[in-house]
């Protein structure tokens, strides 16, 4: 059997935590995939075992994440 090929991902996320009277909030800001790279997580093949095709990663492309939280 082969191997996949090396996976490579880059993320970069900016978090910020702070309190207004007895609430936290955290609030962040993500970049995942930072590069764009197309990484395969598996390998389909045909019924006769004659063609493979690469599946792409669930994070195969740039994703960009927000949001918010409280706690109180």
């Amino acid at each position: 059997g082969d191997r996949l090929p090396t996976y490579h991902r880059l993320d970069l996320r900016l978090t910020h935590l702070f309190a207004t009277g007895r609430a936290r909030w955290v609030a962040f800001a993500e970049v995942m995939n930072l590069t764009d790279r197309r990484n395969v997580s598996s390998y389909s093949y045909s019924p006769d075992f004659q063609r493979r095709e690469a599946e792409p990663s669930y994070f195969g492309r740039t994703l960009l994440v927000a949001g918010v939280t409280v706690m109180w």
